[in-house]
């Protein structure tokens, strides 16, 4: 049984947020879908794929915890969701 992907997309720490945003937006095309000021954080879509930039540095807010990954679950068909194998 195959699983249809309809989105993907990845989160990456930045040491220079104004010089990736540059790049993601204005070499590689990807348009912007949401931008914030403190602290500098940008969603970038293309085709789909979604890249998230995040000024490497910030602290966590304080009281806000990590949500915990969730459990692989049995998925039909016999093989596991995660597994590449399945």
């Amino acid at each position: 049984m195959a699983v249809e992907v309809t989105r993907a997309g990845a989160i990456l720490a930045v040491a220079d947020f104004e010089r990736s945003l540059a790049f993601y937006r204005d070499r590689l095309g990807l348009e912007v879908e949401a931008l914030y000021d403190d602290p500098p954080y940008a969603t970038l879509v293309c085709a789909g794929a979604r890249v998230s930039l995040a000024e490497q540095g910030h602290p966590a807010e304080v009281g806000r915890c990590p949500r915990p990954r969730p459990r692989l679950r049995p998925f039909p068909g016999g093989g596991r969701v995660g597994d590449p194998h399945a």
